[in-house]
């Protein structure tokens, strides 16, 4: 393979057609071998990288925005086991705090969980228990159980919900005994 007189001479030589070689011993490059390296190296990350539209934006970022500090060149920063080199900047996108593009804190979903359940689920699905795993992929606070527990809390006093929620439980008949120990308090 011929010397390379910058990194992508071997690439763009790996590309030309077999030629003959001109004086210095090089195999000449044609216009098509460049113009398929600057579409390898330009084009292709471009079209490859992200896009995201106005209406794509997450809804922490469109909220809270981003906000990035200038940079920081005393001190230390540790994240993941890894010293970040000098200088830092420190960046908040919507809720995550970033430093040096690593990720350093995770902030809340956003936005917020809606726990409010206005509708009642109603009797609970035959042979199910509040003691089953959730399936897989779905979110455990979208379950019956626990969009009950919260329907009944939103709308009862608290003591009226458990019990409520008490005597739902011994409907499934999975339970030999289920009861409400009042020095508990919300705890079935």
């Amino acid at each position: 393979m011929p010397t390379a007189s910058w990194p992508s001479d071997r690439f763009a030589t790996c590309l030309c057609s077999v030629g003959s070689r001109s004086r210095n011993g090089k195999r000449p490059v044609g216009i098509s071998a460049w113009a398929l390296l600057c579409l390898l190296l330009y084009v292709c990350p471009a079209l490859m990288a992200e896009t995201t539209k106005p209406d794509e934006v997450p809804a922490s970022i469109r909220d809270f925005g981003l906000r990035k500090s200038t940079s920081i060149i005393t001190g230390y920063c540790i994240c993941d086991l890894k010293a970040l080199p000098r200088p830092f900047t420190v960046e908040r996108r919507g809720l995550d705090i970033l430093i040096n593009q690593h990720l350093f804190s995770r902030g809340r979903e956003w936005p917020p969980f809606s726990y409010a359940v206005e509708v009642d689920p109603g009797d609970p699905p035959p042979g199910s228990s509040p003691l089953d795993p959730v399936a897989p992929g779905q979110d455990p606070r979208s379950g019956y159980w626990s969009r009950k527990a919260r329907f009944l809390l939103g709308h009862h006093k608290t003591d009226e919900a458990t019990e409520l929620m008490v005597e739902i439980i011994r409907k499934t008949g999975i339970f030999f005994q289920v009861e409400h120990d009042k020095r508990l308090g919300r705890s079935c």
